[in-house]
């Protein structure tokens, strides 16, 4: 059995409960807290406290996708070790169970509707942005609302860091991450302002949409006004 701990050695379960809980679990066709293309999370309690497992999907392909994309992730998290706002990873167990904290927060998507754009929470966002950035690390998937939640007292956690991009040496790796990063400040701009329109002075110098997020919005409205044209066509061929 292979745990790949972090530097700190908090409170975490037995590596070995661990694994037979999820075997167990997808043995018995369990049902996850959540799934992914390429990953499943279960949720996990014992004497320690309240987790979350991330693992990989089943077959040859998903299972090898799965696995190097959760040694990846938890790289991510060793850089973020100690960063409020970021969920503490407790290991890689067996190089494919992605051990975390679990965090009871309300998802931003559900949460949305009762921040202004003046509540502190987006100060606080803000300010957890550039630290990331600040660790080499980008998120760049911060405008899918179910990877931030809003804490109790207000405050932001992000989670699910399995599309982020690191810094690392060489010109591609620095030209990807700058654009992970600007992702990160447009994506911030969006949630605060639910859109691009209105942003104050003081917010729009970090705006700097990039081609790659135009084409991937106009592909999305050409989407949705195909499927709406489509429901509209088959409500005509009613009776």
């Amino acid at each position: 059995m292979n745990l790949a701990p972090s530097s700190l050695a908090p409170p975490a379960p037995d590596p070995l409960a661990v694994t037979r809980f999820v075997q167990a679990q997808m043995g018995a066709g369990g049902a996850p807290l959540s799934r992914g293309t390429q990953s499943r999370v279960y949720l996990y309690q014992d004497q320690s406290g309240r987790y979350v497992i991330k693992t990989p999907r089943d077959g040859l392909v998903g299972a090898c996708i799965g696995r190097w994309m959760m040694l990846r992730e938890w790289h991510i998290y060793q850089r973020l070790e100690g960063l409020a706002g970021v969920p503490r990873c407790h290991g890689l167990i067996d190089g494919r169970y992605l051990l975390l904290d679990f965090v009871d927060g309300e998802t931003f998507r559900s949460a949305q509707h009762r921040l202004t754009a003046d509540d502190p929470f987006f100060d606080r966002l803000g300010r957890l942005i550039t630290a990331l950035h600040a660790r080499g690390v980008a998120h760049t998937d911060l405008k899918r609302k179910d990877n931030l939640l809003v804490l109790a007292d207000g405050t932001p956690c992000l989670i699910d860091f399995g599309a982020a991009i690191q810094r690392r040496q060489g010109p591609l790796s620095r030209t990807l991450f700058l654009m992970g990063r600007q992702f990160d400040r447009n994506a911030w701009i969006k949630l605060k302002y639910k859109g691009y329109r209105g942003v104050s002075p003081d917010d729009l110098h970090h705006l700097r949409r990039l081609p790659i997020e135009r084409v991937s919005h106009w592909i999305k409205r050409r989407l949705r006004h195909l499927r709406r044209a489509a429901m509209k066509h088959r409500g005509s061929d009613q009776p």
